[in-house]
């Protein structure tokens, strides 16, 4: 950052106390994964990103927030939030801290104690994380608290430490109390606070170096400290004594090679599974994105819903599962996964009968070619040969109607945020009428999907199909309190969207399984979410 904010820590005497590791007899576990750059929590590349696991992995197990997402249990639990209330109007909430969570240094094997968290850290980590200036975050996940969005798009010029001080709905009352004030309200709030955007961050270490996630000046406040990190070759952690939790697994060291491919007891797989597990190990698969065919509403044609609706309905997930190169995906019909294959939105009569009512009763007779963008890849040639073979084969279109454009993932991706011309008026090549593209929910609440993926104002997915009855019921959900209300709520918006009368903003395709394989002797490893080695079990083994 530019400049330096203003900001004391409340009360806090600092204190440097050297904790020496405890004797303990070494149980050490070897993983691979992609190479990463950065470790700064607010800096961490979009969830969307295929090398955003591994930095998240690490981080999370570095820095914890107020809240910390538990995957053995599907949970969210309170962290350094020894408590909290909230406001009648659901805007403020007010956190009572931990007092026993310190800021340590690692070096040598040796872990030194400097002082404990207070409020004043997340207000400063907050301010980072609006700042117009980098390190912003890739998702604006931030923009929850009050003022964030105001300050991080306004004239750097402007952003001084008065003007984020005055703006920013976050303050420390004192050490240990924290107030942050929503823009909205938003009762799956905790679960946006177990994302890295919403950690704090050391000041003193931040302000005196530029890297200072590098080893010899990083600290942390969670259950695992950085021992080395060699970056593209390895990084190991070792567990953090000063940590005052005890743990549920029995790791004492963590070794990363910061290499897919080498040799490990535990490494995150890439689409396209082997059939058999190496001897001896075991795989976990758990649904990780949606994949959805994408429309173009500013498009007057595609901006109908009928014509949508008919293009959905004539896609058969079955077949598109089966042709594509590898195993690791199940059909979907819905955009939240369920983890269970679904072909119910596979409808050929009512595909037929749909597109008779549109304003282009056969397909043979469309006004314009379309240009569907696909990854260039064997899936996307895969995707877009089932696709196209459906709509010629159900609803009559000539082969000749489409126009198959092949992108790298990043360029669909943009495609999909809308981040190309959009403007039919200008010179410029507008965005592709269709385009595939996935989406990954950043944190774990139904939200996550529907209300940040396809709602017509605030979803990523830029769609510009006509807000409707689907985003009257996510509104709800994110004032209700109720767990089975809100579920209900969430389904009902996915009907509203894809059920028989649906506006199918996008349609899905199917859901994209992410694959883990471990050693046997490892357990306590669950299916989901970022990887927590503070559970994780070693048997004892050769």
């Amino acid at each position: 950052m530019r400049k330096t904010f203003l900001i004391a820590l409340i009360g806090v005497i600092a204190l440097t106390v050297r904790v020496p590791v405890r004797a303990q007899t070494p149980n050490t576990v070897h993983i691979a994964m992609r190479d990463f750059a950065v470790l700064d929590p607010v800096a961490l590349p979009h969830i969307t990103d295929g090398l955003a696991d591994s930095a998240r992995d690490v981080v999370e197990n570095l820095f914890v927030g107020l809240m910390r997402y538990n995957p053995l249990t599907a949970r969210i639990e309170p962290m350094l939030a020894q408590s909290s209330e909230v406001a009648a109007d659901g805007l403020t909430w007010t956190f009572h801290l931990r007092k026993d969570v310190q800021w340590i240094k690692a070096s040598g094997g040796t872990v030194t104690v400097v002082r404990p968290v207070v409020a004043g850290d997340f207000v400063y980590a907050f301010r980072r994380a609006c700042d117009p200036q980098p390190p912003r975050p890739a998702a604006n996940n931030v923009f929850i608290v009050a003022g964030c969005s105001a300050i991080a798009t306004a004239d750097p010029k402007i952003v001084t430490d008065l003007f984020i001080a005055q703006t920013l709905g976050a303050q420390a009352v004192d050490p240990q109390t924290l107030t942050i004030t929503l823009a909205f309200p938003a009762v799956y709030f905790p679960a946006l606070l177990t994302l890295p955007e919403f950690r704090p961050v050391p000041r003193e270490s931040i302000t005196k170096n530029a890297d200072w996630t590098q080893p010899d000046a990083i600290l942390t406040n969670g259950p695992w400290a950085l021992k080395d990190w060699t970056r593209g070759a390895s990084l190991n952690l070792m567990r953090n004594p000063a940590w005052p939790d005890a743990p549920v697994g029995n790791l004492t060291d963590v070794a990363i090679s910061l290499t897919l491919g080498a040799p490990a007891d535990f490494t995150r797989l890439d689409p396209g599974l082997p059939a058999a597990p190496p001897a001896g190990f075991v795989v976990q698969r758990t649904p990780a994105a949606s994949v959805v065919l994408g429309f173009s509403g500013e498009n007057t044609l595609i901006k109908n819903a009928v014509v949508r609706r008919a293009l959905a309905f004539a896609i058969d997930r079955n077949a598109l599962v089966k042709a594509l190169p590898d195993d690791s995906a199940i059909t979907a019909s819905r955009f939240t996964p369920t983890g269970t294959a679904d072909n119910s939105g596979f409808a050929p009569d009512a595909a037929k009968s749909t597109l008779a009512a549109s304003p282009i009763p056969a397909c043979n007779r469309l006004p314009d070619k379309l240009t569907l963008a696909v990854e260039d890849s064997p899936s996307g040639a895969a995707a877009a040969q089932v696709l196209v073979s459906g709509w010629n084969a159900i609803l009559g279109c000539n082969p000749t109607s489409f126009s198959i454009l092949k992108l790298p993932a990043d360029a669909l991706q943009r495609i999909a945020h809308a981040e190309v011309n959009t403007d039919l008026s200008s010179n410029g090549t507008p965005r592709p009428l269709l385009w595939i593209a996935s989406w990954r929910a950043e944190y774990p609440d139904l939200n996550a999907w529907t209300g940040d993926g396809l709602h017509c104002q605030f979803g990523f997915m830029r769609t510009y199909a006509a807000c409707g009855d689907a985003e009257v019921q996510i509104e709800l959900a994110g004032h209700e309190a109720d767990p089975a209300k809100r579920a209900a709520e969430y389904a009902q918006a996915e009907t509203d969207w894809f059920g028989s009368a649906g506006s199918f903003p996008v349609a899905p395709l199917y859901t994209m399984l992410a694959a883990r394989t471990h050693q046997s002797w490892l357990t306590n490893i669950a299916d989901g979410g970022a990887l927590r080695f503070d559970q994780w079990r070693a048997a004892t083994h050769g």
